[in-house]
């Protein structure tokens, strides 16, 4: 596996089918709260943020939720890969940074994520442009750059299917610095505000929606 292939030969069909596709949730400047994976139409969320762990229990009706340390977490993905045969896809290369960041990493797993985690951004940029496909813009939250290549873009151009734009991008950061701060002064999940928890719920499908969106845009690119 290695994440350096040419574009034509981003990843096969079969390859796709089987891939892990994996996204973080988190801030911009704290260290990411949790790991949602994909694979073969099943969702699992790694929960790496201690002050979140009581969460964990209450689970979610798209997938399974367990805690985790974040070196355990990229552990398991790696052992999984490697026995089972998979690649593992992020979209863009957020993922990369935040594992290879990560507090106590080796240099030779730092290497092993370096050369496997699969990019799918630059090889899906160059699919739309080759195929004419309009990928629509995304416009930001708060200010920010119009996003002309987004995961959320891609999705709409490759018939994903609706999602409610209350699990489209733009309110994971402050969903979570909100729950954390009640998580802080307060016992647990039965805690905490009706907002709170339904906050909790929308960040977590929202991750549901960027994996299986990420399986279908690059199972699109790949066997279409």
């Amino acid at each position: 596996m290695t994440s350096t292939r040419e574009p034509s030969e981003f990843l096969t069909c079969a390859e796709a089918k089987r891939a892990i596709f994996i996204d973080f949730e988190g801030t911009a400047v704290d260290p990411a709260t949790f790991l949602g994976a994909w694979c073969e139409g099943q969702w699992t969320v790694a929960v790496l943020e201690r002050a979140f762990d009581s969460l964990v229990g209450r689970g979610h009706p798209k997938g399974a939720l367990h805690a985790s340390a974040p070196r355990d977490a990229f552990r398991e993905l790696r052992y999984r890969a490697e026995h089972e045969h998979r690649r593992i896809v992020a979209w863009s290369s957020r993922e990369l940074h935040e594992i290879t960041g990560t507090h106590g990493m080796s240099t030779s797993e730092i290497e092993w994520w370096r050369e496997n985690l699969v990019n799918a951004l630059p090889p899906a940029k160059k699919w739309a442009k080759r195929n004419d496909i309009t990928v629509p813009e995304i416009k930001a939250t708060r200010g920010g750059r119009t996003n002309r290549w987004s995961l959320s873009g891609f999705r709409k151009a490759t018939d994903y299917g609706d999602v409610a734009q209350v699990f489209e991008p733009g309110s994971t950061a402050s969903r979570i610095r909100t729950v954390r701060h009640q998580l802080q002064t307060r016992s647990g999940h039965s805690d905490l505000t009706p907002v709170a928890k339904r906050k909790w719920t929308n960040v977590l499908t929202h991750n549901f929606h960027d994996c299986a969106g990420l399986a279908h845009v690059v199972q699109t690119l790949t066997c279409r």
